[in-house]
């Protein structure tokens, strides 16, 4: 695995050198309100707008994963909450459970069938 790792990267990096030299033109690159321009190599503009759509996805990834552990924090408070309730209300003595069958008129369950 390593070695198809340090096959794909020398590949990728061969292709970028070669890309660099067929591209070595100067461009000019001018802004839409201002006067500015930049004269830069094609290459090293397209690397650079790789390299900033690289950072911008990141930390558009960052963010999702932020959000995403924040929600995963609030249910499980809410999973917490819920097993103590239950807990609670398993443990509630038979006594006032024959006491709210009775308040309520409900028949009460002495044994259980199985079917």
């Amino acid at each position: 695995m390593k070695f198809l790792r340090s096959l794909v990267t020398a590949l990728l990096f061969l292709i970028a050198i070669t890309f660099a030299l067929k591209n070595n033109e100067n461009v000019i690159l001018k802004y839409y309100l201002t006067e500015k321009t930049i004269e830069a190599p094609l290459y090293l503009l397209l690397l650079l707008s790789v390299m900033l759509g690289i950072l911008i996805g990141g930390l558009e990834g960052l963010y999702e994963r932020m959000r995403t552990g924040n929600v995963i924090r609030k249910l499980k408070k809410e999973i917490a909450a819920r097993d103590k309730e239950l807990t609670s209300l398993r443990n509630l003595p038979l006594t006032e459970s024959k006491a709210i069958t009775e308040e309520v008129g409900l028949p009460e369950v002495t044994e259980m069938k199985e079917v």
